[in-house]
């Protein structure tokens, strides 16, 4: 297996980062909506987060919180299948980041806006 591993450094790499990449797969989490109506940008909405890593070996999950400029917090923790909603203060770009009982992280959600739509001018 070294031999191997010596002789063909590419394939190695590539099977490591397919079962890293399987692992991460095993878990979701979802943000209900998703997507922030953007007429109301700047005003926080309730998002309703949930998540499910019953494929995961973890006693439970913890959910942290980033927002652009801003460094990592814990928000939430509970059992691999749950849900918590936000309070109105869930805006465009906040990044919800689901990880496992050693750190892991397992899944990520970034919430998003959407585009307005101008008014026309003879409106």
């Amino acid at each position: 297996m070294i031999a191997f591993a010596r002789r063909y450094p590419l394939a190695v790499a590539a099977a490591v980062a397919v079962l890293a990449l399987g692992g991460c797969s095993r878990a979701s989490l979802t943000l209900d909506p998703a997507v922030l109506p953007g007429c109301a940008a700047g005003h926080g909405a309730v998002v309703a987060v949930r998540w499910d890593a019953r494929h995961v070996e973890t006693k439970f999950v913890q959910v942290a919180l980033t927002r652009p400029g801003g460094g990592e917090r814990g928000w939430t923790r509970g059992k691999s299948v749950g849900g918590r909603n936000t309070g109105r203060w869930a805006v465009d770009g906040l990044t919800f980041i689901l990880r496992d009982d050693h750190g892991r992280e397992l899944a990520r959600k970034t919430l998003e806006t959407s585009r307005c739509p101008r008014k026309q001018k003879d409106e």
